[in-house]
């Protein structure tokens, strides 16, 4: 199996694309992040690399947490894994109307799953190929919280195809 480098890269660049990306940033709307200028302190606050679970919170807020998972071989020799990207955007259900981005009609969470399909969908960056979006689905995750999980799949190598001992 192949040493899942493409996790952690896949995470550390979603996240930096998300952070640098100034209506994504504006629809997050944190309600606890008050200096916009210091964007960076939105990680672990409103952006996570793991799954975050929304009873932690105490603030009616919205986060996204970036997961990266590899799936089994995707070819007959094994050459190639399938590497996943999962985006989950979770809003406080006082936090889902867009109050503070002109013009928009739909709920945070929404909104937000846009921005971000727009961004990764056939995004040719962060895998071998393309990424390309597989699931879409919203739901509630607790009590008070909503959520959209949104997932795109890639490929990665298996295995490094040179001999690191010549």
């Amino acid at each position: 199996m192949g040493d899942g480098s493409i996790i952690g890269d896949i995470k550390h660049e979603v996240i930096k694309q998300i952070i640098n990306d100034e209506a994504i940033v504006k629809a997050i709307d944190s309600q606890q992040v008050s200096d916009k200028e210091d964007i960076d302190e939105l990680i672990g606050v409103n952006i996570f690399d793991y799954n975050q679970d929304p009873n932690t919170l105490d603030k009616a807020d919205t986060i996204i947490t970036v997961q990266a998972h590899i799936n089994e071989g995707y070819d007959v020799n094994d050459t190639f894994l399938e590497a996943e990207l999962q985006i989950i955007i979770i809003s406080h259900y006082k936090h889902m109307r867009v109050n503070n981005v002109p013009k928009i009609r739909e709920n945070r969470n929404d909104y937000i799953a846009r921005l971000i399909k727009r961004k990764f969908n056939d995004n040719r960056h962060l895998a071998i190929g393309h990424l390309k979006l597989v699931k879409d689905h919203e739901g509630a995750y607790v009590r008070d919280y909503l959520y959209r999980e949104i997932k795109f799949t890639g490929l990665d190598l298996n295995a490094n195809l040179c001999d690191d001992d010549e």
